[in-house]
């Protein structure tokens, strides 16, 4: 009688052992991986389907071509005039709610990647111009084209855990805090990983026609291979 009662117990409590670690597990994951926990299959398809474009190398041709650079310091000054105050667990949770942030999926001509560091969130004005970039992308290079979205709103807690582990991130606040940051990257196209400059120009120009025109800022960051991105407004003056 107490043998069975002592193997009672200790299934009892290896079962409360596996709740209680499956529970901190839970918790980890909401924190540290917001998307992972709010939608897990989608984001382990999109995960599985980077892990398997990334044996495909980028290459040494897979560099860009955009020749300007706007400095950091008017992302920044952007974000902080077209954006929100830097954004952090809470404020964006606010935000979400209230609206005032747009939830960005995959549209036409844009793929959204497995997101660890960043929400899927722009303001309006963000959202609709990279919507915009997606469709003249298509237009311009046919209907099955798309590029993929590799960083959009950061929280500041985002940001302080990717300054620790990627050391070409910026170290204190981000554009991507404010709401109006985001990046494409050039070397992952139609869900591949590597050079293709017919697509990568078609992106560049784009892009570039929309900087002329004072609507968004860019950085080609060659660590990373992609355009960072800021949004303004058309009649900005920076």
């Amino acid at each position: 009688m107490n043998l069975n009662l002592e193997k009672g117990q200790k299934l009892f409590l290896a079962i409360a052992v596996v709740v209680l670690l499956v529970g901190v597990a839970g918790l980890f994951v909401g924190i540290q991986y917001p998307a992972l926990a709010r939608h897990p299959y989608r984001y382990l398809v999109r995960l599985a389907n980077e892990i398997t474009g990334s044996f495909t190398g980028v290459g040494p041709t897979s560099k860009h071509n955009i020749r300007v650079r706007d400095a950091y310091p008017l992302h920044l000054k952007a974000g902080a005039k077209y954006g929100w105050a830097p954004l952090n667990n809470s404020s964006i949770a606010k935000l979400k709610k209230q609206k005032k942030l747009v939830f960005v999926n995959e549209d036409d001509g844009f793929y959204v990647s497995a997101l660890t560091t960043s929400e899927p969130l722009l303001t309006l004005q963000a959202y609709n111009t990279l919507v915009e970039i997606g469709s003249r992308f298509r237009q311009a290079t046919g209907s099955d084209n798309y590029f993929t979205v590799t960083s959009l709103t950061r929280t500041v807690e985002h940001q302080k855990r990717l300054s620790k582990v990627n050391r070409a991130a910026t170290k204190g606040i981000s554009s991507h805090s404010y709401g109006c940051s985001f990046d494409i990257s050039y070397v992952r196209f139609n869900g591949e990983r590597g050079s293709n400059p017919k697509l990568q120009r078609a992106l560049e120009k784009i892009i570039l026609d929309m900087r002329q025109k004072k609507r968004l800022l860019i950085i080609a960051e060659t660590t990373s291979h992609c355009y960072h991105i800021t949004v303004f407004n058309k009649q900005a003056s920076l």
